[in-house]
């Protein structure tokens, strides 16, 4: 399985629907420390970013179940194992909720990033496996993680660990 051919169409299918009222930017810097590097098309620094990297993470395993009395293989099933950052641009001096007196929460980090991404990528990510793989496969892990000020660019978001299952 291709993950990051996987997420540049996911991605694409995202963006031509403007998904949560978002337009949207894929890259595949693969590590945490590329991600600095990562340069988004100038029309697209207002997106939400989607960074897929792997190297802090299972990058793939393997389940096996044998025949108790035979010793056959009777069943595999095979992980892959990633992270994506979804992230929107913020800065440093704005209210996360309501943390300095007369700034309006609507104007949060809370009202313009963490609630909407949220929102839009929780639990229904909807996403097209058999319209882009061609297959089905189960996705057993979907656990995100809120980031605050992330990167100099000082991003705001969800860094999301993803696990989908194929059975063999």
């Amino acid at each position: 399985m291709d993950i990051i051919s996987f997420w540049e169409q996911q991605i694409q299918n995202w963006n031509n629907e403007t998904k949560c009222g978002f337009c949207w930017f894929f890259g595949a810097p693969l590590t945490e420390s590329s991600v600095t590097l990562q340069q988004p098309e100038t029309d697209k620094e207002c997106c939400v970013q989607v960074y897929l990297v792997r190297d802090k993470i299972t990058a793939f395993s393997t389940n096996n179940t044998y025949n108790q009395v035979t010793g056959l293989l009777t069943n595999q099933t095979c992980n892959t194992g990633f992270q994506l950052l979804f992230l929107l641009p913020s800065t440093v001096g704005t209210n996360n909720y309501n943390e300095i007196k007369d700034h309006s929460t609507t104007e949060s980090k809370w009202s313009t990033i963490f609630s909407r991404l949220e929102q839009c990528i929780a639990c229904d990510a909807n996403l097209a496996f058999c319209e882009i793989l061609g297959g089905n496969r189960r996705i057993t892990v979907w656990s995100g993680q809120q980031v605050t000020n992330y990167t100099p660019e000082n991003y705001s978001g969800f860094r999301v660990t993803v696990q989908f299952q194929t059975q063999r």
